[in-house]
């Protein structure tokens, strides 16, 4: 586990991962279960791909395969008065 202080981009980077497991819980279960299985394949830190890298792979397949939106792209001009927060 790391601990970050003042780093604003892995707070969004978690409220991205956040964003579509809300969307979606089959992602928290792919995501949970292949950073069970990288961990498993190998076994030494340094040789395998870290979380949030195979999180964004996942994403990247399942908005290919239509499953996720891509809730990271850019609001329109004419779709900001439509986006509520």
């Amino acid at each position: 586990m790391d601990i970050f202080i003042n780093s604003i981009l892995q707070v969004f980077n978690s409220e991205l991962l956040f964003s579509y497991g809300a969307y979606d819980y089959r992602f928290v279960k792919l995501a949970l279960t292949i950073k069970h299985w990288n961990k498993k394949i190998f076994p030494d830190r340094k040789k395998r791909l870290n979380s949030f890298t195979v999180n964004l792979m996942l994403i990247a397949f399942l908005q290919l395969k239509g499953v996720l939106p891509n809730l990271q792209r850019v609001v329109g001009r004419d779709e900001r008065n439509l986006v509520q927060y």
